[in-house]
């Protein structure tokens, strides 16, 4: 699983932005053998090296424990989904529980649990537009506005699956433009993942002329399909686009 952390970033840009004044310090305080005293380290000049205080503060620090997990125990689990107790070992090496909420559904041999797809609606003499569906999710008890999503069944590629929840979610056939690696969706709560794949969709295709939905048997319906226009004339606020969708 591949995760982007600001971080693993501001190390970097904190390293080469001191590298130049590192450099002229250098210059200044150039470490050397010392000949008094074969193998030590001294500096050219009358100031003290600190090497002493490193040594010692090094050994005054805590030491940092690898987290690991202990044990998994389930508490409870459905058609759907199961809660887990987890216990882990924190950097300190005390061990903790962390409650978590995992899918009964994971194949195997699978990347991830399921994959969401952006489709980018392209016909000749429109403007580009991204399709979205709007269906009624329990948990949150309303309405939500979403990119067609779906998890990936047994033997099935992320492209695969993007291609067929389309399908099956707004009727469209597509071209998938990019995939992207398995992605954490909510690490706090679950350890569900997700691809997210780009698709185009060639709208002048006959086939796309007039997309019907085709839900799998068992599966949720999208009750609606909508469309939000991209051009970079005339664009509008998020929440302007959320009230023309909504009503």
């Amino acid at each position: 699983m591949v995760a982007v952390c600001l971080s693993n970033v501001v190390p970097l840009l904190i390293r080469e932005a001191c590298s130049q004044s590192g450099e002229r310090k250098e210059k200044k305080h150039a470490l050397s053998l010392c000949p008094e005293k074969s193998g030590e380290l001294c500096t050219r000049g009358n100031r003290p090296t600190f090497l002493k205080m490193e040594q010692e503060a090094s050994t005054q620090a805590p030491k940092s424990t690898q987290e690991s997990i202990i044990k998994e125990e389930t508490i409870t689990e459905r058609k759907w989904v199961k809660l887990e107790q987890t216990t882990y070992l924190d950097p300190t090496g005390q061990p903790r529980v962390w409650e978590s909420v995992k899918r009964t559904t994971r194949k195997e041999g699978v990347s991830a649990d399921g994959v969401a797809i952006i489709p980018v609606l392209q016909r000749t003499l429109h403007y580009d537009c991204v399709v979205l569906v709007k269906q009624f999710r329990p948990p949150m008890g309303n309405y939500c506005l979403e990119f067609p999503a779906g998890l990936i069944d047994s033997n099935e590629t992320p492209k695969e699956a993007a291609l067929r929840e389309l399908e099956e979610e707004t009727g469209y056939k597509g071209d998938i433009l990019e995939c992207s690696p398995a992605l954490c969706l909510d690490p706090g709560l679950t350890n569900c993942s997700s691809h997210i794949a780009t698709v185009t969709i060639n709208g002048d295709l006959p086939a796309n002329l007039k997309p019907k939905q085709k839900p799998e048997e068992g599966g949720m319906f999208s009750t609606s399909v909508h469309y939000v226009w991209i051009t970079d004339k005339y664009t509008k606020p998020l929440s302007e686009y959320f009230c023309i969708l909504v009503h």
